[in-house]
């Protein structure tokens, strides 16, 4: 009975620090879960731009970017064949 008493003591000797140390971790454990979101956050982020400039997107848009150069080029080629002066004065 003496021996459960002195334990009793130690263990209310300790829960100032027992409380104390459970705040603690309570206010690791909160700014983890901030780190946590702020890392899915950016994640997120640089997985956007990641695919925004992935090779093949790229390769895409200039294959894109090419037909349609050269389809305005067949215009304006054909514009300016049309008008020539040149052409007008050998007919």
């Amino acid at each position: 009975m003496e021996e459960n008493k002195k334990l009793a003591e130690a263990n209310q000797s300790l829960e100032t620090s027992f409380l104390f140390q459970r705040t603690e971790l309570g206010n690791a454990y909160s700014e983890v879960l901030k780190a946590k979101s702020r890392y899915q956050e950016l994640r997120s982020k640089i997985d956007a731009v990641k695919a925004k400039y992935a090779p093949d997107t790229i390769w895409a848009l200039m294959m894109t970017k090419k037909c349609e150069t050269e389809e305005q080029s067949k215009v304006v080629g054909s514009t300016f064949y049309l008008t020539s002066p040149l052409l007008e004065s050998d007919a």
